[in-house]
Parts: C-alpha cells; sequence; structure tokens
C-alpha cells in the first residue's frame, strides 16, 4: 500500500485550515484518476476531520456517450462510498457561443455557476477540487510562459474564493503517479478522457512535452516548481500587505472607487504593481486575464496623468485616465449574434448557439396547422421541393435590422421586426430567433409562416418536410405525437398563423 498518503492528506486539511468540523465538503468527481482519488481520500478522512462527503459532477454536454458514462461511473462510485451524490447538466458549445469564449472558458464559468448552485443548496459547503503538484507545476510554466506577476507564480492555493466560490484544493502536495498507485492499489477503476491527448489544449503540451523534457534535466522538477511556487506566495504575501499599507498611508486606496494616479507614482514600482493588482480585484475585473503586460499597460497609464487617456482590461472594462484619478468602467460591447448554419438535407442539424434541431426529410404534400408565434417550439414546416432544389442552400441565420418577409397568405412583404414585436420578443430574444433562409430570401421562421412562392403546390407534390425543435445539450428530443407525423401527404405552415 503506498504509506501514509491519507495521513498526509488529513495533515493538510488540518495544516491549511481547508475544514472544521462540521463542515460540508463537496468533493468535484469527473470520473478521472485524480478526482477519483480525491473522492476516496476524502472519504477516508471524513471521519477522524468531523465533516461529511457528498460527490458532485457536471455534464458539459459535450462528449456525447462518453460524458454519460462519465456521470453513470461518478454516482455508482457515490454509491459505493454511501456519500449523497448530485448531477448537473450545462450547455457548454451554446454558453460559448452566446458570450463569444472560447470552449475552454465557458466550461470554467458553467462549472463555477454549478459550483455556486451547489454551495448555496449545501449552506455554504466548500468545494474540492482535485489539482495535484503536476497541475500546479503545469500552471507555474503556463503563466510564465505567458507573463505573469509574483502572484501568479505561485501558482494554486489550498484554498481560494472565486466569484463567492470557496474551493479547497488538499490535493496539492500529491503527484499525479502517486494518486494513480494509491488506486491500483486499492483496484479502483476510473475513467480517462481523450480530450487530455489533445495538443490543440496548450496545458497539454506542457504536460506531455514541456514537463518530460525537463525531467530529463532533474527528474525531480515537479517538486522542484511547486517548492518554488509556495515560496513565492509567502513572500507574495508579505510584499502585498507592505504594499497595501504603504498605499493607504500615501493616500492611494485601491479600494476606492478611483485610484490617484499620482499619490500612486511615489510609491516603489513593486508596490505600485501589487496595488493595480488589489484595484482590479477589488472591482472583479480582469479575471484569469490579468498578466505582467496589463500591469505594466495601467502603470504606464497613470503616468499619462492628467490625461485623458484609456486602457482596455479584459472582461469588458476600461481603465480610464482623467484629472489625477483611474477609474474602471464597462466597455459596451457588440451583441454576439449567433453563426450561419447549413441545413444537412435530409438529415438532422444542431444548432447549438440558438439551442434548436432541425429535422429535415422528403415528403409528400403538405399539412395545414396553426402556430403560436415566431421563435416558438417545437414548430413544423412544408416546403416545395422543387423550389428547395432550384435555389440556394437552405441555411439558419439571426435577424439583421431592415429584413423584410412575403409571408404565404398576406399582400405584400413584412419588416422581420414587426413580425417580432406582434410575437412579444425582448431584444434578446430577437438575436437568438431562428430565420431559414435561401440566399438573401427568408423562407421560414419557426412558430409563424412560410414565404410565399415556397408552399407545396398539392397535397400530393413532393416536399420538404422541416420539424424546428428545442435542443438542450446532448437529450434527445421528445417524440413526434401520431397527430404531428407527416401523412402520405406529408405538409408547412400554410394557414394562416
Amino acid at each position: 500500500m503506498t504509506p501514509g498518503l491519507s495521513v498526509r492528506v488529513r495533515e493538510t486539511l488540518r495544516r491549511e485550515g481547508l475544514v472544521r468540523r462540521g463542515d460540508r465538503v463537496l468533493a468535484a468527481v469527473s470520473g478521472g484518476g485524480d478526482s477519483v482519488a480525491l473522492a476516496l481520500l476524502l472519504r477516508a478522512c471524513a471521519r477522524d476531520a468531523g465533516f461529511t462527503l457528498e460527490l458532485v459532477h457536471l455534464h458539459h454536454g459535450l462528449r456525447g456517450r462518453a460524458a454519460d458514462a462519465d456521470a453513470r461511473f461518478v454516482r455508482a462510485l457515490a454509491r459505493r462510498l454511501e456519500a449523497p451524490f448530485r448531477l448537473g447538466r450545462a450547455n457548454v458549445k451554446a454558453l460559448a457561443a452566446r458570450r463569444g469564449w472560447s470552449v475552454e472558458m465557458a466550461a470554467r464559468e458553467a462549472r463555477l455557476r454549478f459550483f455556486r448552485r451547489e454551495m448555496r443548496r449545501a449552506g455554504g459547503a466548500a468545494i474540492a477540487l482535485a489539482h495535484t503538484a503536476d497541475d500546479q507545476a503545469e500552471t507555474v510554466l503556463l503563466r510564465l510562459a505567458r507573463g505573469t506577476s509574483l502572484r501568479g507564480l505561485g501558482g494554486m492555493s489550498f484554498r481560494s474564493d472565486r466569484a463567492g466560490v470557496t474551493l479547497i484544493r488538499p490535493l496539492l502536495d500529491a503527484t499525479r503517479e502517486e494518486l494513480r498507485a494509491y488506486l491500483r492499489e486499492r483496484g479502483q477503476r476510473w475513467r480517462e478522457d481523450a480530450s487530455n491527448r489533445d495538443p490543440a489544449h496548450l496545458r497539454n503540451r506542457v504536460r506531455h512535452d514541456v514537463l518530460p523534457a525537463l525531467r530529463r534535466l532533474n527528474p525531480r522538477v515537479v517538486e522542484a516548481v511547486t517548492r518554488a511556487a509556495r515560496w513565492l506566495r509567502e513572500d507574495e504575501a508579505e510584499l502585498r500587505a507592505s504594499a497595501m499599507a504603504r498605499a493607504r498611508k500615501g493616500r492611494a486606496d485601491p479600494e476606492g472607487g478611483a485610484l490617484d494616479a499620482v499619490r500612486l507614482s511615489r510609491l516603489p514600482a513593486p508596490f505600485r504593481r501589487r496595488v493595480w493588482l488589489r484595484w482590479l480585484e477589488a472591482r472583479g475585473a480582469g479575471g484569469a486575464a490579468v498578466d505582467s503586460a496589463l500591469i505594466e499597460r495601467l502603470d504606464g497609464l497613470a503616468r499619462l496623468a492628467p490625461g485623458p487617456a484609456e486602457a482596455p482590461v479584459p472582461g469588458g472594462w476600461i481603465a480610464r485616465l482623467g484629472g489625477s484619478e483611474v477609474r474602471l468602467v464597462r466597455r459596451k460591447a457588440a451583441p454576439v449574434r449567433p453563426p450561419v448554419v447549413r441545413l444537412r438535407i435530409p438529415g438532422e442539424t444542431v444548432d447549438t448557439a440558438r439551442g434548436l434541431r432541425i429535422r429535415c426529410a422528403w415528403a409528400r404534400g403538405y399539412r395545414r396547422r396553426r402556430e403560436r408565434g415566431a421563435g416558438a417550439l417545437p414548430s413544423v414546416a412544408w416546403l416545395d421541393a422543387a423550389r428547395v432544389k432550384a435555389a440556394p442552400a437552405l441555411e439558419v441565420r439571426a435577424w439583421r435590422p431592415g429584413d423584410r418577409m412575403r409571408p404565404w397568405g398576406l399582400n405584400g412583404s413584412r419588416k422581420v421586426q414587426d413580425i417580432f414585436t406582434d410575437a412579444g420578443l425582448d431584444a434578446g430574444a430577437r438575436r437568438r430567433a431562428p430565420i431559414l433562409a435561401s440566399g438573401r430570401t427568408i423562407v421560414w421562421i419557426p412558430g409563424y409562416r412560410i414565404a410565399e412562392g415556397w408552399g407545396v403546390p398539392s397535397r400530393t407534390a413532393p416536399a420538404l418536410r422541416l420539424d424546428a425543435l428545442a435542443w438542450r445539450g446532448g437529450a434527445r428530443a421528445p417524440a413526434r405525437s401520431r397527430r404531428d407525423r407527416c401523412p402520405p401527404g406529408g405538409g408547412v405552415v400554410q394557414s394562416p398563423a
């Protein structure tokens, strides 16, 4: 057996003050080796340390059946450990498209939301994460490569608070290999995520290329980097306390609404940098994107006093200098429109940005039905097959200012904006509402009507049936009722809405 690993984790919990008697700890378990070891080790420590353990798992909606299997695996693990289990679901691709983020950034935000929700449910519990010494070394090397402060080089802390979520990391002193040995000795299986070997992710390149190269120089490089990070965290804490004391004495308080650039300039550079960091922190600005280049940019901005001048800050902020004061203001961003998606005919098209699934099938004829208003789902339509085959490809896109449509059964054209107003759609709903177009022609608005000239000419004429359904990230769309099934003749909204 691996000697003393559970004893070491118990000592880490005590030494770092991560848990107290009576606490509730929610272990975030993905099903991978590190998080499975975290669950087992915390279960072994729970009775002596006096805390209760729950397992939580977030299904990101990204990996299909593999993600479903991960959730089942963690549920079974919780049952075996006799620990309560909570499963959350998120549509990460849709969140990324809606916010204009990378999938990785959206996944981090989805996890934070899930953790915050579970903390509230559990009455203020801490979320335990399975970050290891190897993760710490990778984090420090990544930050060093990107450019960071002394604080960034300190890596992850055993305990931190992020956006109202209390995170604890009891395994920061343990290596990944120690955890795998711990699991093997107990005959405990774990899940492997194929994305952990994808070189498209920068961390994977550090893990599989950079660290092995450094191990050839020093076999104990992980221990060396994590020790340096711990010392840097301790040094940073002392420097930060001194910087805040000097700043307040010099009336350049980072906690205030504005920062006095003239008074700040009188402080030594190491103190100024820490004041800038605290100033951003106090306003929830910058986040993980704060690096040495940003701090230098802000420091240079202050030297331009009395201004005016400004500098962008990640996260939708602007640092604005006016007179001797620097203020942080929100930058107005143009709303991100969902992308254009081409329909697969015949077949099924999933538009994650709009939470939409459209099924296309060749049929005959059409069927009259009353719809519920623009944007309402589910919705069904039938188009003239000959017109579909002769026209440019069908695409789903967002509403554009000036869009007009010639609705079937009405005289002339209408502004799409007016159609949305009649349906009671607000600005956000209008941006997300799907519009089916062929080239510059609007063919159909789900929940409303098809366009004039696109209707099926008879009950027996060839048609394309379109079913627009809500999509919530991997779940099967509800089966259509017998009433909705296409009869021998098929059918699109060819009756007044």
